[in-house]
C-alpha cells in the first residue's frame, strides 16, 4: 500500500511539473502591450517607475482598451502610466491583488488613480467570482494570492485548468484603435437605469457584504500610503446619475480621512453630452479625450509642480 501511494505521488508530481513547464514555455513566448490584452499580469513589468497607475472597472479600462486612448494620455499629458483596471464588472478585491502584484514586482508610481464604482463593494460576483481567472496567465505567486484572499476553491481550479484549454494556446493580440460609438438618447432611459442597477447590485445593498469589501479598500489606501504614492479616488462621469451605493461609499471614505491621505473627485454628473458617451455608462474616445484634458490633467499636474 505504501509503495502504491509513493508511485501515485510521483506520478502526480511528474504531471504537475510537466504542466508547469508547459505553462512557463507558453507564457515566455508572449508579450503584450496594454491595448492588446485584458490581462493585467502579462503587462505588469518589473522595477519600472510611472507617473500614475489607474484602477477601476470597464469605465477605467477605456484608458488602454483602445490604442488611441492610451496614446492620447502619453502624447498629450507626457506621462507614463499603467492601467490595472479590469473589464466585465470587476470588483475591488481583484484590483487590490493587482495593485499588490504591481508593487511586489518592485514598481513605483507617483500616484494611484482609483476610478471607484460603488457597486464594486456590494457583490461577491464582482469580487470572489469574477471572471479575471480566465484571462490571467498562471503565476505561482498569484495563485497563492488567490488562496490568501479567499477566492473559492472551484474558482481557483478554474484559474489553473483554463490554461489547458485550446483557446489559451491560440489566443492572439486584439487591437481596437478607437471607440467611435455614440450613445443614443432614448425614451426608455429610466428603464435602462433600473436594469443597470439590477445588474450591478444583484445582492442589493447588503451591509455585511459592503463592510467585508471596505477592508479591501483600506488595504488599497494603505498600499498607496506605504509606497509614498499620492492617492486619488474618482467617481467617473455617467449619464445615469449616482449609483445607490454611492452614499455608503462616500460616508465610509469620510471615516478614513484621519488615517489615510487621499483626494476624492466626484465627476458623476460633470459630463452629460450624449456625444461623449459610447453608451450610458462609458465614455467613447472623444469623451475620454475631453475628460482627460478637462478634468484629469489638472489634478494630475499637481504632483509635477
Amino acid at each position: 500500500m505504501k509503495r502504491f501511494l509513493i508511485k501515485i505521488s510521483l506520478l502526480v508530481g511528474i504531471n504537475v511539473a510537466i504542466a508547469l513547464i508547459i505553462m512557463t514555455v507558453v507564457d515566455a513566448r508572449r508579450s503584450f502591450q496594454q491595448w492588446e490584452t485584458d490581462s493585467i499580469l502579462y503587462v505588469t513589468p518589473k522595477n519600472e517607475s510611472y507617473d500614475f497607475v489607474s484602477l477601476g472597472t470597464s469605465r477605467a479600462r477605456v484608458f488602454s482598451e483602445f490604442k488611441d486612448n492610451h496614446d492620447f494620455v502619453v502624447r498629450e499629458l507626457g506621462m507614463k502610466f499603467l492601467n490595472l483596471a479590469i473589464p466585465f464588472g470587476g470588483g475591488i478585491l481583484p484590483e487590490k491583488m493587482f495593485l499588490k502584484h504591481f508593487f511586489d514586482r518592485g514598481n513605483k508610481t507617483k500616484a494611484v488613480v482609483f476610478f471607484l464604482d460603488p457597486f464594486m463593494m456590494f457583490s461577491d460576483g464582482s469580487n470572489k467570482y469574477h471572471r479575471f481567472v480566465y484571462y490571467e496567465p498562471f503565476r505561482p505567486r498569484f495563485l497563492l494570492e488567490l488562496f490568501r484572499n479567499g477566492i473559492p476553491i472551484q474558482h481557483i481550479i478554474t484559474y489553473v485548468r483554463s490554461k489547458f484549454g485550446s483557446y489559451w494556446f491560440v489566443r492572439a493580440r486584439v487591437v481596437k484603435e478607437r471607440d467611435p460609438r455614440v450613445a443614443e438618447r432614448k425614451d426608455t432611459d429610466i428603464e435602462m437605469e433600473r436594469k443597470r442597477i439590477d445588474g450591478l447590485y444583484p445582492d442589493g445593498l447588503d451591509e455585511g457584504v459592503f463592510k467585508r469589501y471596505c477592508k479591501d479598500l483600506l488595504e488599497i489606501l494603505g498600499m498607496a500610503k506605504n509606497h509614498g504614492a499620492r492617492m486619488m479616488i474618482i467617481f467617473a462621469p455617467t449619464l445615469l446619475g449616482p449609483e445607490p451605493g454611492a452614499r455608503w461609499v462616500t460616508k465610509f471614505l469620510d471615516t478614513c480621512k484621519t488615517d489615510y491621505a487621499f483626494e476624492v473627485y466626484d465627476y458623476t454628473n460633470m459630463i452629460q453630452d450624449y456625444g461623449y458617451f459610447a453608451d450610458h455608462d462609458h465614455l467613447n474616445s472623444r469623451g475620454f479625450e475631453f475628460f482627460v484634458k478637462q478634468y484629469l490633467e489638472p489634478i494630475l499636474r499637481k504632483q509635477h509642480v
